[in-house]
């Protein structure tokens, strides 16, 4: 069972025994940062007895752990030799661009305390005793090696977000980076538009390590970039420049807190923002796309065994919260540019389209966002070209279904082979769009989604839904009283639903026992 797939069901004996070794995995990758594997060999190869010799580690037990590390894709061996992958060069290396070594050496540490989850559970919050008075050198200690732990991780995450804020429309502007840790979302920022400032707001703890991490680093730190200690639950927020913050970002901080505090955090976040300003809540979201809802409600059994109040929340959560204020909302728009690569997502406020303007998200990322927000399970895109048209889905029909030929919509009433592949040909995008039972609320629910793609621009916007038209409860197939609304279903128009799935990355499969979960898939065409 592949960690955080994005279906995440369990199928399965195999799958429930990965799941219960899926520590194993981690496991060896802790070992070989333990051995200092990879800084042994570096961006070179070496034989492995050499290898061995640098790890002080036994030949023969070594290259059993280096072929469990070669199947993993973090080294590769062949002929005795073994060499670092571009992962392991780019993220195990001290002077790799993008080194994790601090948080997963961090994330090993909380891993200690998971076996108390159903301690925590039973008792509705953590188990672990809060710390005791600890000396000022140790409590200094923690608080730099989480600090560093979370720049490691808020590294990656600072140029994925920089990439979808578009400030290279305004010459100069201000950001409030709330939480923000060391800066390095700041900092990406001011980098990348040398006109704009910042301010990070931290507690006082968290910006004496970042000052001092930033006056070791070369070029120190990043002109525009500046600190601000303040306990953001009880103190002021730092004041905004005249006209108000173009961008405030709250970034993996909502998970922190309950959610009044949460709530009250986005409320004060909101309140300096400039008239064409956008406020962003990048986080784990429950129902986001991509790894986001697996992840991030594993993530919230984290929260809950290691805090008193920390939690993860629904992106409708966020979306609400912010329209109470008056705001306009989009997300959760995705991070990375492969579907499913990132376990974080965007959701964003603004006062204008101006402020929302900010934010680069295509009209893809706001359908699924849309199809979420109506009760959808997401909406993936892909190229009309991989919808799959063949016969027997016909054949089918016409020999497996009791329905054919009583239905308006259903064959032969609805398009051939060759309309339908007419009509695919003049589309250059779609959506795949997943839900479930019941058929006549998701087939409202396309409907719906047809409509938000049709004002947003996409007047070609097409939806067809799963199974016979269900808006009636007995089809008039000569007098339709909904011809404006009944759609024919993917399968009538001849489309092959389980490889057209496929081309969009989603594994279906026939339904096995009564009470399994059944998948919805509708196609929304766009334009």
């Amino acid at each position: 069972m592949t960690p955080w797939r994005p279906a995440g069901r369990v199928e399965g004996p195999q799958d429930l025994e990965d799941l219960a070794t899926a520590c194993w995995l981690s496991e060896v990758l802790f070992a070989a940062l333990d051995l200092g594997l990879f800084e042994a060999l570096g961006g070179e190869a070496a034989p492995l007895e050499d290898l061995a010799c640098r790890c002080g580690a036994d030949p023969g037990a070594l290259e059993r752990l280096v072929r469990v590390l070669s199947a993993m894709g973090l080294v590769s061996l062949w002929d005795g030799r073994v060499a670092c992958t571009g992962v392991a060069r780019r993220h195990l290396l001290r002077e790799g661009p993008a080194y994790l070594g601090h948080s997963l050496a961090y994330r090993r540490r909380l891993a200690r305390s998971w076996p108390r989850l159903a301690e925590a559970v039973r008792k509705g919050g953590s188990p672990l005793a809060p710390p005791g008075d600890e000396a000022p050198g140790a409590y200094r200690a923690r608080v730099r090696d989480y600090v560093l732990a979370m720049d490691d991780v808020a590294r990656h995450k600072a140029r994925l977000i920089a990439d979808r804020l578009d400030l290279a429309r305004r010459p100069r502007g201000a950001v409030l980076d709330l939480g923000g840790g060391a800066g390095a979302l700041a900092a990406e920022l001011v980098r990348r538009r040398p006109g704009w400032t910042a301010v990070v707001a931290e507690l006082p703890e968290v910006v004496e390590v970042a000052r001092h991490l930033w006056a070791g680093r070369e070029g120190g730190q990043p002109r525009g970039l500046r600190f601000a200690a303040v306990e953001l639950l009880s103190e002021p927020l730092p004041g905004p420049p005249a006209g108000g913050w173009d961008v405030v970002l709250a970034s993996n901080v909502v998970h922190a807190y309950g959610p009044g505090e949460a709530g009250d955090l986005v409320r004060r976040a909101a309140r300096d923002l400039a008239p064409e300003g956008v406020l962003v809540l990048h986080d784990f979201w429950t129902d986001g796309p991509g790894r986001g809802p697996l992840k991030a409600a594993v993530f919230d059994l984290h929260m809950l065994v290691h805090t008193y109040q920390g939690r993860t929340y629904p992106w409708e959560w966020a979306r609400r919260t912010l329209e109470d204020l008056g705001l306009r909302t989009a997300g959760p728009i995705p991070l990375g540019d492969r579907p499913g690569s990132e376990d974080t997502a965007l959701v964003v406020g603004a006062p204008t389209e101006a402020g929302l303007s900010l934010v680069r998200a295509g009209l893809p990322e706001l359908l699924d966002a849309e199809a979420r927000a109506l009760g959808l399970g997401g909406a993936r895109e892909l190229d009309p070209a991989g919808v799959v048209v063949a016969g027997w889905v016909r054949e089918k029909c016409r020999f497996g279904c009791s329905r054919y030929a009583r239905g308006g919509r259903c064959p032969p009433r609805a398009p051939s082979l060759e309309d339908t592949r007419a009509t695919l040909a003049g589309y250059r995008r779609a959506l795949l769009v997943l839900g479930e039972p019941p058929a006549r609320d998701f087939q409202e629910r396309m409907l719906a989604l047809e409509r938000a793609a049709f004002l947003r621009g996409a007047v070609q916007a097409l939806a067809l839904p799963a199974g016979p038209c269900s808006l009636c409860a007995a089809c008039r197939p000569d007098d339709c009283p909904h011809p404006d609304r009944a759609r024919p279903s993917m399968e009538a128009c001849g489309i092959d639903v389980y490889a057209t799935a496929r081309a969009a990355g989603v594994d279906l499969a026939p339904v096995k026992e009564p009470g399994d979960p059944v998948r919805y898939v509708g196609l929304l065409l766009v334009d």
